[in-house]
C-alpha cells in the first residue's frame, strides 16, 4: 500500500493539461516555457510510471531552463540518493546554496536515514518539527517524517512519528491513510481496515481506498471481503489495471487459475509495472502445469526487466524449475550454474539442484543438495515442506516420508496440506493402518480434495486405486461407520 497523494494530483484535468503540453513539445522538439515546479511534478509523474528516461529527460530540460533552482537541485538531489548514489547525493547537497533552509536540513536526513544514521536524522527531524509554529504545517512535516522511513522499510520508526501526527490532528485525512498504509506493512491488517474504511467513509468513490481494503482482506484470506471490495473499485472506474491486478489476485486465492490468467492478460499491456504482471502470469502457469507459457514469462522478465542479483537468482531458479518439468536438464543445470552466481544463499536453488541430480539419477549428489539448502534456509519448515513434496513427486517414497514425518513432528501446521501425501506414501509400503489414519487426518483438514482429484486429475501422481481408497474411507466417516481401523475392509 502507498500514499497516494501524487497519483491523485496526477488525476487532475489542470495537470493532463500540463502534460499534454509537455509531451506535444517532445513529440514536435520544440522549445515551450515551464515553471521548474511543473517539470519537477512531469518528472514525478514519469517515475511513478517507471518510465525512468523520460523521467530524468524532463528534469534535464528543467535544469536547462532553471539552472540554480532550488527545488530542481533538490530533486535532482533526491534522484541520486533513490538510485542509492548517496556519495554523489552528498556532494550535490554540499553545493545547495543555503545549507539551513529547511527543505536543504529535510533531504541532509533523509540521505542519513538511507545511510543508517538514524540517530543524528532524528535530531534534525525533532528540531524541524519544535520550530514549526503553525499546527497545520507540524502535521505536514510529521507525515513527511514517517514517508522517509515508510520509503525507507523503517516502518517502527514512522509509526512513530505517525502517532505524533494522529495525536496533533486525529480527524487529518493524510494520516488515516499513512496509518493504513503503515499498519499494512507492519502486518497490522485489521488495524489498516480500520482507517481504509474510514477513509471510505470520508471518500467513498476514491478508488485507491477500495483497492487497498481488497488487498487487507486478500492478506486475511476473507476472499469474499476482497472480492467485495475490488467489485465496488471496478464499479467506479472499470479498466483501472490495478483492480483488474487485485481480482486476478482474488481469483488466485480462490484457486481459479484460468480466470486469474484471463485478468493478468488484459492488463499485461497497460500495467505500469510490466514485470509485476509477467512474474504473476509466470507463477499461474507453473501452477496448472502450463510450463512452456510460464518459460515464456519468465524469459520476459528476464529479458526486458532491470533485476537485482535476488531477483536473478529467484527467476532463474523458476526457469530452472520448468526446464526440469519439460525433460530440458542442461537448460536447467545452465539457468541454475547462473543464478549461483548472483545468489549463492538462496535455499531454493539447491533443492532444485537436488531435483535435477535426481532426475540423472545421482541420488548422492542430490541428498548432499538437500542438506546445503536446509542448512542455508532461513524459514526450515517451509523447505522441509518442498523438501519432502520434490522427492514425492520424483518417487523417492521413503526419503519423501521421512522429511514428512519431520514436517508432522516439528511444523504441524505445515503438515495439514500433505496428509494425502503421507498416506499415499503408505499405500506404496504397503501399511495399510498407517494410510487410513493418514487419510483420515487428510479428509479432516481436506475434505473436498480427493472428490477433485478423482474428477479433475489433481493428484495424477497418485493411482485411481488409492483415490478410490480414499474416497471409501470418507464415505465410511461421513456415515458414522469408522469407529476403529479394524472397520475398514478393502
Amino acid at each position: 500500500m502507498m500514499r497516494n497523494d501524487l497519483s491523485s494530483s496526477f488525476e487532475h484535468p489542470k495537470f493532463k493539461e500540463l502534460l499534454a503540453k509537455y509531451e506535444n513539445m517532445v513529440r514536435e522538439n520544440t522549445s515551450t516555457y515551464f515553471e521548474s515546479n511543473e517539470l519537477t511534478q512531469i518528472a514525478e509523474y514519469y517515475a511513478s510510471k517507471n518510465m525512468i528516461a523520460e523521467s530524468e529527460q524532463a528534469i534535464a530540460y528543467a535544469f536547462k531552463l532553471h539552472p540554480n533552482d532550488l527545488d530542481v537541485m533538490i530533486y535532482c538531489c533526491h534522484n541520486l540518493i533513490a538510485k542509492g548514489k548517496y556519495d554523489q547525493a552528498e556532494k550535490a547537497l554540499e553545493l545547495l546554496p543555503d545549507q539551513q533552509d529547511s527543505e536543504v536540513l529535510f533531504l541532509r536526513a533523509t540521505l542519513w536515514v538511507e545511510q543508517g544514521k538514524i540517530k543524528a536524522a532524528e535530531e534534525i527531524f525533532t528540531k524541524m518539527v519544535e520550530d514549526e509554529e503553525d499546527e497545520e504545517e507540524r502535521v505536514e512535516t510529521l507525515l513527511d517524517i514517517a514517508d522517509v522511513y515508510m520509503e525507507t522499510n523503517h516502518k517502527e520508526h514512522a509509526y512513530k512519528w505517525l502517532k505524533k501526527a494522529y495525536k496533533a490532528n486525529p480527524e487529518n485525512r493524510e494520516t488515516w491513510q499513512f496509518l493504513a498504509s503503515c499498519h499494512f506493512d507492519l502486518g497490522n491488517i485489521e488495524k489498516s481496515v480500520y482507517y481504509t474504511n474510514r477513509l471510505l467513509d470520508d471518500n467513498p468513490y476514491d478508488i485507491i481506498h477500495w483497492i487497498n481494503l481488497s488487498r487487507c482482506y486478500l492478506q486475511l484470506e476473507n476472499t469474499e471481503k476482497a472480492v467485495e471490495s475490488i467489485e465496488f473499485a471496478l464499479a467506479i472506474e472499470p479498466e483501472n489495471p490495478m483492480a483488474i491486478e487485485i481480482k486476478g489476485l482474488c481469483y488466485v486465492q480462490n484457486e481459479n487459475l484460468q480466470k486469474a490468467i484471463e485478468c493478468f492478460h488484459k492488463i499485461e499491456e497497460t500495467h505500469p509495472y510490466k514485470g509485476q504482471i509477467w512474474q504473476v502470469l509466470a507463477e499461474c502457469y507453473i501452477s496448472i502445469q502450463d510450463y512452456e507459457k510460464a518459460i515464456r514469462y519468465l524469459n520476459l522478465i528476464i529479458d526486458k526487466t532491470q533485476l537485482s542479483d535476488l531477483e536473478w537468482g529467484v527467476t532463474l531458479q523458476r526457469r530452472a524449475t520448468c526446464y526440469l518439468f519439460t525433460n530440458q536438464l542442461e537448460l536447467s543445470k545452465k539457468d541454475i550454474d547462473d543464478a549461483l552466481k548472483h545468489d549463492s544463499e538462496y535455499a531454493q536453488l539447491y533443492l532444485t539442484l537436488a531435483e535435477y541430480y535426481i532426475r540423472i539419477k545421482d541420488i548422492d549428489k542430490a541428498r548432499t543438495e538437500i542438506a546445503y539448502a536446509e542448512a542455508l534456509a532461513i524459514d526450515k519448515g517451509e523447505i522441509i515442506e518442498e523438501t519432502a513434496k520434490m522427492l514425492f513427486r520424483n518417487a523417492l517414497i521413503e526419503d519423501a516420508l521421512l522429511f514428512f514425518k519431520r514436517l508432522e513432528q516439528e511444523y504441524p501446521l505445515l503438515v495439514k496440506s500433505c496428509y494425502f501425501s503421507i498416506a499415499y506414501c503408505y499405500y506404496i509400503l504397503n501399511n495399510q493402518e498407517q494410510m487410513i489414519r493418514a487419510i483420515i487426518k487428510g479428509t479432516i483438514q481436506q475434505p473436498d480434495l480427493l472428490e477433485r482429484a478423482a474428477t479433475n486429475g489433481l493428484m495424477d501422481s497418485t493411482s485411481q486405486d488409492f483415490i478410490r481408497i480414499g474416497l471409501k474411507i470418507k464415505h465410511m466417516m461421513e456415515n458414522g461407520e469408522l469407529n476403529n481401523l479394524e472397520d475398514f475392509q478393502d
